[in-house]
């Protein structure tokens, strides 16, 4: 995948962590 143009990526890199952690919870609860 292409870098997108212009993403800010100090701030997509503290993003996707929190990201992650809300998928994992919304996994957790529908199992």
């Amino acid at each position: 995948m292409d870098k997108p143009l212009g993403i800010n990526w100090k701030t997509f890199r503290n993003w996707v962590p929190e990201w992650r952690e809300r998928y994992l919870e919304e996994q957790r609860l529908n199992s």
